[in-house]
């Protein structure tokens, strides 16, 4: 992305840099994909459909993720979210199927995999902060609840877990796959330490997440500068290839608009023959130019 958060189409591979384990790898091709490519239905269809039907491999996948605080504390920064929810057709267009989940003691259905925008907002601005989570059973797949049934996740204890569950629940689906979280930060500060203590699961969440080669994007509801809790918040979004952002210091949805334009596809040349997890860095050779990418994958 540009200084401005836009996204940058028609690079070419001479523009990209990429090193695997710290070597240079060959770029063969580059691809830009925009977020229109999917398949797209007629608009009445788009407002009606509410159910998850077959899909198009291009077709995208969001979740929306909010982390309530048990006490709601942090309601007053969902609550300015809500007023910036005009602007969520920036980020959902009529190809994309979106699910919106929340989590205080535990994780709870809102909405499954659905076009419907209104409802979205509908949920989004209202149902979260004043209703209680509806009643959800369990659907066929391309539908998440077929992976991620409501009563495990009404079983879950944390928001590592929840995006654990999340990223193998999603790791079937074809095309981009996104989480945005709307939370308030990751472990436990140990104030006697100076340290944050990330929760059992962390790891084994980041791996789930990668296999899935899911996108989290992490907004951070807290009214502060800083907070040490949002040191896990931006380990997810930055080694998932999203961002992490304050929703007190940029509208959120433009952001996401600009990260959810399109995305390159980079067909590289390992350096060797390496298995395993592999660290990849990747460049643009521009000035002011943002990458959002993963910094690891699985090679087989």
């Amino acid at each position: 992305m540009d200084g401005s958060g836009r996204a940058i189409p028609n690079l070419s591979a001479s523009d990209f840099a990429v090193t695997i384990d710290g070597t240079t790898a060959k770029i063969d091709t580059v691809e830009w994909v925009p977020a229109d490519a999917a398949t797209v239905q007629n608009e009445s269809t788009f407002q009606r459909q509410s159910s998850p039907a077959p899909t198009a491999t291009n077709d995208r996948w969001i979740v929306f993720l909010y982390q309530k605080h048990p006490d709601l504390s942090d309601v007053e920064g969902f609550m300015r979210l809500s007023r910036e929810m005009d602007n969520l057709t920036k980020v959902v267009g009529q190809h994309d199927h979106v699910a919106v989940l929340s989590f205080d003691t535990s994780l709870h259905y809102w909405l499954d995999f659905t076009n419907d925008t209104q409802r979205v907002r509908q949920v989004m601005t209202h149902d979260l902060l004043v209703a209680a989570p509806p009643a959800v059973g369990v659907d066929v797949f391309p539908a998440l609840t077929a992976r991620l049934s409501p009563e495990t996740a009404a079983k879950t204890y944390s928001i590592e877990q929840s995006l654990r569950l999340l990223g193998t629940s999603l790791e079937a689906l074809p095309g981009p796959k996104t989480i945005v979280v709307f939370g308030y930060g990751m472990g436990t500060w140990l104030r006697r330490f100076g340290i944050v203590l990330m929760d059992r699961d962390f790891v084994e969440m980041l791996t789930s997440l990668e296999r899935a080669r899911v996108s989290v994007f992490c907004v951070d509801i807290t009214k502060a500068e800083y907070h040490p809790r949002e040191e896990g918040l931006r380990v997810v979004a930055d080694e998932t290839g999203g961002f992490y952002i304050q929703s007190y210091s940029a509208p959120v949805f433009d952001r996401l608009e600009g990260a959810l334009a399109g995305y390159y596809v980079l067909f590289v040349v390992p350096p060797d023959a390496s298995t395993g997890e592999r660290r990849i860095d990747v460049k643009v050779k521009r000035r002011r130019v943002t990458v959002i990418a993963k910094h690891t994958y699985l090679a087989q």
